[in-house]
């Protein structure tokens, strides 16, 4: 649902459709004041699946710019970043980082959800 079409159910029900007592802006920082609150407690309300390319010889590898937590890590992909592999085995997460790090022959492409700002 886009912003325009909550604040226009919200100021039906306050009564104020023209904006008098609580104008549009007002009203749209009470909107992010409450998405922000939602992610405080949930932050799956704002995550984002993602394909990932990783980094060649290294292990360790960053967010997109735009990631703030790794959320899961779901499957390797295929070389064209569309074709899904094999899921990663459910588990811990330590049981997955091990299995992409040491299954041979694997491609540099994994499926993972991401924390988003």
């Amino acid at each position: 649902m886009q912003a325009k079409a909550i604040l226009d159910k919200a100021e039906v029900l306050l009564l104020d459709p023209t904006n008098v007592r609580w104008p549009r802006n007002q009203l749209l920082d009470y909107l992010n004041d409450g998405q922000r609150e939602v992610v405080i407690y949930r932050p799956d309300a704002s995550m984002e699946d993602r394909v990932v390319a990783l980094v060649d010889a290294s292990t360790r590898q960053t967010l997109p710019a735009n990631g703030l937590r790794l959320l899961d890590v779901v499957r390797n992909m295929g070389t064209d970043g569309a074709t899904p592999g094999a899921p990663l085995l459910t588990g811990k997460f330590l049981t997955r980082k091990f299995q992409i790090g040491m299954a041979p022959n694997r491609k540099a492409l994994l499926n993972i959800i991401l924390l988003t700002r």
